[in-house]
């Protein structure tokens, strides 16, 4: 992990350290903000753990605009920057390409080609902090019918396997390699049934045919709660992607501050939580680009 990366990422954790510790449990209307995070030039929704890290600064200063783009970008849309506004800095994955000197089979010293990807930091700003931009910032409440047949859809596509319960719980059950969550009449929200069925779903993704993540199956109160933390942050992220607003709302910190004192006892955990649920959430949302997560 480059220093950019475990930069941003440790700035991500403190934010929502900060989140927890002055969470106090107010009530969050069940509507979501039409659209997701994206770009004011490309149109592109903004993806992985930028999806929290926007989400943070949006919750820190109370942005409603989903709207961001990096001096240069307002500029081109001919609305500067308003003076004393700060950016929020965003991770994005270059290739790199380059050769490496290994030892072939017969002795001889070979160059062979290697790529990776190198984190690179861009800095955007929230159409809230620029002048002349406007948007129509609406609040919709989507039919229940319409909605949670889009919801179910997306879980579809990820090929694990999922039923129905009675309602009085939601669970994944890592030894059948199944999740069980409540109808949406059983969900005060469309957005709580949106997280429910997220939090679940990223649990699955540690399984050994999946993402393998180790602490999935290990007992005690430590890796249980590093597992919650991702599958909860993972939420926050997918739910981001597909329309719905938990990251940083009432019901995702209040289950977040549960494991408060995992994250004081070691910030680090937090860090790579962050991470862990990025690669979760991207596992879901790949998947929907083939219609089946490709083994």
């Amino acid at each position: 992990m480059t220093d950019t990366k475990n930069q941003v990422i440790k700035n991500i954790a403190e934010r929502l350290i900060e989140a927890l510790s002055t969470f106090e449990g107010q009530w969050e209307k069940p509507f979501f903000t039409a659209g997701n995070n994206k770009n004011v030039i490309t149109g592109k929704e903004y993806r992985g753990i930028n999806i929290l890290i926007l989400a943070a600064a949006a919750w820190k200063n109370g942005y409603k605009s989903k709207t961001w783009g990096t001096f240069q970008q307002w500029l081109e849309k001919k609305c500067p920057v308003k003076k004393g506004e700060k950016a929020t800095q965003i991770i994005f994955w270059k290739p790199l390409t380059y050769k490496e000197q290994i030892t072939a089979e017969n002795g001889d010293i070979v160059e062979e080609e290697k790529q990776t990807f190198v984190a690179r930091a861009y800095h955007v700003f929230n159409a809230e902090q620029v002048e002349g931009y406007s948007e129509e910032i609406t609040e919709t409440e989507k039919l229940d019918t319409e909605a949670v047949a889009e919801i179910n859809k997306f879980f579809d596509n990820t090929g694990i396997p999922y039923r129905f319960g009675d309602g009085s719980k939601a669970c994944y059950l890592p030894l059948q390699d199944l999740v069980v969550i409540p109808e949406r009449e059983n969900c005060i929200s469309l957005t709580e049934y949106a997280a429910t069925f997220s939090h679940e779903m990223t649990h699955a993704t540690g399984h050994k045919t999946r993402l393998a993540r180790k602490m999935l199956n290990k007992q005690g109160n430590q890796a249980y709660a590093f597992e919650e933390l991702i599958a909860d942050i993972g939420a926050g992220m997918v739910c981001s992607h597909i329309g719905y607003d938990y990251a940083f709302s009432k019901n995702n910190l209040a289950y977040l501050k549960s494991w408060l004192k995992v994250v004081h006892d070691d910030p680090k955990k937090i860090v790579s939580a962050c991470s862990m649920a990025q690669k979760a959430a991207d596992y879901l949302i790949d998947a929907q680009n083939v219609g089946k997560v490709e083994e």
